[in-house]
């Protein structure tokens, strides 16, 4: 029953988080294919009125926790840009914060219910790229970190966005295939410094320069002119004979 405001009454609101949550506790303890949702209703003080109140099936729990993600990314990104204690990071340092903080929900579950999560990914049919409850707070942090000189702008905004979601990712099948036999953030922890080193504005001014053939040729010249011993002059030589034969040149 919906208030005169047209908005669903806050016990109900609660109600639905219950279950979710207790779904999530057993799906985590017990593993997805194990539970019921005889087990989730028992275990939310519910009722299976009130589950298919508000999920038409146990699969609509996996749909419902990418909310659930979606409000934990929001929360933690606000927390970002608010918090006093996050003052002193600049937009890289908050990046890298974040990406730790999505593989920490994407395991918090367990890696069976993980994987049942990925599976429903690739099932649905309407998916689009952008359709990721994290992408627009990586956008956002890697369009401030160009503009606060913290992230390279060699590449687009969109190019390292997508470069930080294929490690999440990967990170994340990768954790699912060993089973979650290790804390995905501890694991992977060299390898996220690995990234978030080489999207660094610092990796942009590591970039050797690039040189095109005249550069490269006027340098060669300049070399030879300056010591007939060089391995350049001898290549020349090399060539103008086989060009030219013994006949001076």
């Amino acid at each position: 029953m919906e208030s005169q405001t047209g908005q669903k009454p806050k016990h109900n609101v609660k109600k639905k988080k219950k279950i979710l949550r207790s779904a999530i506790r057993l799906f985590k303890t017990d593993g997805y294919y194990n539970v019921s949702i005889e087990d989730i209703v028992k275990a939310s003080d519910s009722s299976t009125g009130s589950f298919y109140n508000y999920f038409g099936s146990k699969d609509e729990l996996v749909i419902s926790y990418r909310r659930e993600l979606l409000n934990s990314c929001h929360i933690f990104y606000k927390k970002l840009q608010k918090d006093s204690a996050y003052s002193d990071k600049n937009a890289l340092n908050k990046l890298q914060l974040l990406t730790v903080h999505i593989l920490e929900l994407l395991s918090s579950v367990g890696e069976e219910f993980g994987r049942v999560f990925t599976i429903h990914r690739l099932k649905e049919t309407d998916a689009v790229p952008e359709d990721k409850p994290y992408l627009p707070l990586i956008m956002e942090l890697v369009k401030s970190g160009q503009e606060d000189k913290s992230i390279r702008s060699d590449y687009s905004t969109r190019e390292i966005a997508e470069i930080v979601d294929l490690f999440i990712i990967g990170c994340h099948i990768d954790w699912q295939i060993k089973r979650g036999a290790y804390i995905l953030t501890e694991s992977k922890s060299n390898t996220l410094d690995i990234l978030f080193s080489n999207i660094s504005s610092s990796a942009e001014a590591r970039k050797p320069k690039e040189m095109y053939f005249d550069e490269i040729w006027a340098d060669a010249m300049s070399r030879t002119t300056k010591d007939f011993s060089s391995d350049i002059k001898l290549l020349e030589d090399q060539w103008l004979e086989r060009l030219y034969g013994n006949k001076p040149y």
